[in-house]
């Protein structure tokens, strides 16, 4: 047990040191890193200045590009990171390590969480200075909501990670991703959906963790009461769980044993 431990941090620490190393030698992808999310808070900005009330609108958009890039880049970047580095003999290195392939999937899951928690910080704070709107905070409901925001990321990229490597599908976690935000009234209110796609908003669990972190910021009208939003949340939080331990506990050789 002690020595999976050992493992797992020095997994933990081997990963981040090569995404650190690879992002070195491409200070263009780097930069790109960064520059693809606040291109997408301009663009939103202008929509919200233009269509929008422009105070309330902006600090909006913002916080909902936030959003979105924790959770689809936790996903999406670590399902597409084991998926590139986990090829041909290292899958065996990996497999047969002390940690083995679940230790592997977590140090992914919570790298690429964290990067995309650090590119959503930039993001607010760089774009922060440029809104006049002062949002009316719920110190409580925001911690819950981010916390829930993390969490749920860090066990979806988990899953979906799980899902890429052993099904090599990477293509459905991608889609599934940007389906359940979409989905969530993440850049649109609920109310302005049709009403088809609003009811699809609110069977999304998805949805009140986006709501949850708005009602704390602007003091909007919650879809549901916030105490009833958390245990939604909660709830999602042991499914993703529940799933990624199903996958982690399934048998998953080595490729000499996949070649018999």
């Amino acid at each position: 047990s002690g020595r999976r431990r050992i493992w797992r941090f020095a997994l933990i620490n081997a990963t981040a040191y090569r995404y650190y190393q690879t992002l070195r030698r491409n200070p263009t992808d780097t930069f790109s890193m960064l520059a693809r999310p606040l291109l997408s808070t301009a663009l939103f900005s202008i929509f919200a200045v233009t269509y929008l009330a422009p105070s309330y609108g902006v600090a909006f958009m913002i916080i909902s590009v936030a959003v979105v890039n924790v959770f689809t880049n936790a996903i999406q970047g670590a399902s597409y990171e084991a998926r590139e580095e986990i090829q041909g003999l290292r899958l065996d290195v990996v497999r047969l390590s002390p940690g083995g392939f679940p230790a592997f999937v977590n140090a992914h899951a919570l790298i690429q969480t964290f990067l995309a928690a650090m590119q959503s910080l930039v993001i607010i704070v760089i774009s922060m200075p440029f809104v006049s709107y002062t949002p009316i905070g719920q110190p409580m409901y925001l911690l819950a909501g981010v916390g829930l925001l993390l969490g749920t990321s860090f066990l979806a990229a988990m899953l979906g990670t799980q899902v890429t490597i052993r099904r090599n599908n990477f293509l459905a976690v991608s889609f599934t991703s940007v389906l359940l935000i979409t989905f969530a009234g993440a850049f649109y209110p609920i109310e302005a959906f049709p009403s088809w796609a609003a009811t699809i908003a609110r069977c999304n669990p998805v949805t009140y963790l986006v709501d949850l972190i708005r009602v704390s910021l602007f003091n909007s009208k919650p879809l549901l009461a916030p105490s009833w939003e958390i245990c939604i949340c909660v709830a999602f939080l042991a499914v993703l769980s529940l799933g990624a331990v199903t996958f982690s506990r399934q048998p998953f050789g080595t490729s000499a044993e996949k070649q018999r």
